[in-house]
C-alpha cells in the first residue's frame, strides 16, 4: 500500500476509535434502553463528556472529509520525487496532528488541542503544494 494512504488508513482509524468511545459515553450515561431506543427525546448533544465526544467526532469526519481527495491525489504521485517525499511528510503531520488533536480533545485540554489541529493542517497544506 502507498505510504500516504497508509497515513490515511491511520487517520480513519482515529476516527473509528473516536466512534467507540462516543457510543460508550453516551451509553453510559443515557442508559442502554434509552441508547438502543429511537433517542427521539434526549438531549442533543449530550452535555459533559458525551458531548464532547460529539464535538471532536463530527470535527474529526470533517478534516477526513476535506482530506481525502488530497490524501487519493497524492498517493497517485510518483514515488521517487520530492513532491512525493513532501506529500508524505504532509500526510505524517496530519495523522500525526488529528491523534493529538482527538486525545487532547477527549481529556478536555484546551489551546494545545489546537495547535495539534493546527499541524494537521500544515500537514494538509504540504501535502496540497506537493501535488500543485
Amino acid at each position: 500500500m502507498d505510504p500516504v494512504l497508509q497515513y490515511y488508513v491511520y487517520s480513519a482509524l482515529i476516527l473509528f476509535v473516536l466512534l467507540v468511545i462516543q457510543g460508550g459515553a453516551g451509553t453510559a450515561q443515557v442508559g442502554l434502553k434509552a441508547a438502543a431506543g429511537s433517542r427521539d427525546d434526549l438531549p442533543y448533544p449530550l452535555p459533559g463528556f458525551p458531548g464532547r465526544m460529539t464535538r471532536v467526532v463530527r470535527n474529526h469526519v470533517e478534516g477526513i472529509a476535506v482530506a481525502t481527495p488530497i490524501f487519493v491525489a497524492a498517493a497517485f504521485m510518483p514515488t521517487e520525487s520530492l513532491a512525493s517525499t513532501n506529500a508524505l511528510l504532509g500526510a505524517q503531520l496530519f495523522f500525526l496532528g488529528r491523534l493529538a488533536h482527538g486525545i487532547l480533545y477527549v481529556i478536555g485540554t484546551p489551546w494545545i488541542r489546537t495547535i495539534a489541529f493546527g499541524i494537521s493542517l500544515v500537514g494538509l497544506i504540504l501535502m496540497v503544494l506537493a501535488i500543485l
